[in-house]
């Protein structure tokens, strides 16, 4: 699976440039047919691949693809997904990508992280709490991460790191 290994992909097919060009390409339209050679946002397949900007030369694209998948194929209305929530798949997907945390590789306990779409986040956990705070204002990507008071040089996080709960700041403020 592509998102267990991204850097021998990447170095596979061209290099970092080239396989951001190409990730670009794909999110060109957001409404693709299965079919398409655009993103299908409501095909499980294609879940994982915004976060895959994450490991490109501008993970700043995580970010702002997910913030554009969420305004424009997620609504409020009795259609607003797009499309079969297969056992509340989208849903989940939403979830996820709404605070932030998002389990990119199947069988690997780590997130890669996004901007979330709220300012505090409170995930109670079996032992503690997990607070999320994104504290950059009108900022629409990651600039900063730090965990517990440390400043991270990943938008990776392993979840031993947080399952004992924990801060994640975003865009921390000085």
């Amino acid at each position: 699976m592509v998102s267990h290994d991204v850097e021998i992909l990447f170095d596979t097919i061209g290099g970092k440039d080239f396989a951001e060009k190409r990730l670009d390409q794909l999110f060109e339209r957001l409404d693709a047919r299965y079919e398409d050679d655009w993103f299908a946002s409501g095909n499980e397949p294609d879940f994982h691949v915004p976060w895959i900007y994450n490991w490109t030369n501008s993970p700043e694209k995580t970010s702002l693809t997910i913030d554009r998948i969420h305004r424009e194929m997620y609504n409020t209305t009795s259609s607003g997904l797009p499309g079969n929530d297969d056992l509340g798949t989208m849903g989940a997907w939403y979830v996820l990508s709404s605070i932030g945390l998002y389990p990119l590789i199947p069988g690997t306990a780590g997130f890669s992280l996004n901007l979330p779409q709220f300012k505090n986040i409170k995930i109670d956990l079996p032992t503690n709490t997990l607070i999320i705070k994104n504290e950059g204002e009108d900022l629409k990507t990651i600039k900063s991460v730090y965990l517990n008071g440390e400043k991270m040089n990943s938008l990776w996080l392993e979840l031993d790191q947080i399952d004992g709960g924990g801060i994640i700041q975003l865009n921390k403020l000085n």
